[in-house]
């Protein structure tokens, strides 16, 4: 009798410590839980900017490799679904898009895309279509992806390949004035005979033809007579040109996705 007392107590001594053991280690877990609970709502802010940051990224690099399309005539108008597909984005932390109408400011054509992460509750943000401007809410975060920047390197980078095609048909031009024993009369930028074209002579070109076809004879390669849309620059020695009299010129001529045109000349030397 007294050995099962005692076997009894020690059980139930066994079910108190064991007890409290788990009490204890419920009571650290929930201490952990609530650590990591605090420690994710911390970094919170700074995984939501990064998100952003890296969401504003990826729009302008899918923005830049589609240059030549996006702010073209006839292109269909840009949906939240494109930005998303083409940037190759998952929305999270409730991430807001909104993009612009065609926006036109002299030679250039763009869209804004702006992203904002709202507040919990009672988000203030406005986005203005017609030009672009967003004013997020200040709690807010927030950033804008200018197509305005991406067309003005476009635009400029088409004006050195047009400056360069020109310098080129000048330095042509010298050259073929001295193979002719400096004849002003004579136009270096056609062929004697048109309907014959000797080597080292330039095709009589009376309407604008893309300007590779007469690479060789400048002696450059084709992949330098595009612009930064990816379009061969034109050239003409009719249209746009002087081919009446001395000096004579040939024009070359760029094409934006929208419609606007660069248009230069190469001009003969008379000395």
């Amino acid at each position: 009798m007294k050995r099962f007392s005692r076997t009894r107590q020690q059980g139930q001594a066994t079910v108190w410590i064991l007890a409290a053991l788990a009490l204890a280690v419920m009571a650290f877990l929930s201490g952990e839980v609530d650590r990591i609970v605090e420690a994710k709502r911390q970094a919170r802010p700074a995984l939501q900017a990064k998100y952003l940051q890296d969401s504003g990224a990826a729009i302008a690099h899918w923005y830049q490799r589609d240059l030549a399309t996006l702010d073209a005539d006839g292109a269909p108008a840009l949906t939240e679904a494109d930005v998303l597909a083409g940037a190759g984005l998952t929305p999270r932390y409730g991430l807001r898009l909104a993009i612009s109408q065609p926006i036109r400011q002299g030679n250039l054509r763009w869209h804004s895309i702006a992203l904002w992460l709202p507040p919990e509750a009672n988000d203030a943000t406005t986005f203005d279509p017609a030009t672009g401007r967003l004013t997020p809410d200040p709690r807010a975060l927030s950033y804008v992806v200018s197509g305005q920047a991406f067309q003005q390197a476009a635009w400029q980078r088409t004006t050195e390949a047009v400056a360069n095609l020109v310098s080129a048909l000048n330095a042509y031009a010298q050259q073929r004035s001295r193979s002719l024993g400096g004849d002003v009369t004579r136009n270096p930028f056609r062929a004697l005979n048109c309907g014959q074209v000797e080597a080292g002579e330039l095709p009589c070109l009376d309407d604008y033809v893309p300007a590779p076809t007469i690479a060789a004879a400048l002696g450059l390669n084709p992949g330098q007579l595009v612009d930064a849309w990816n379009q061969p620059l034109l050239v003409s020695g009719g249209t746009d040109a002087n081919r009446t009299a001395a000096p004579y010129s040939m024009a070359v001529k760029a094409t934006t996705p929208w419609g606007a045109s660069l248009v230069s000349v190469a001009l003969q030397s008379l000395h």
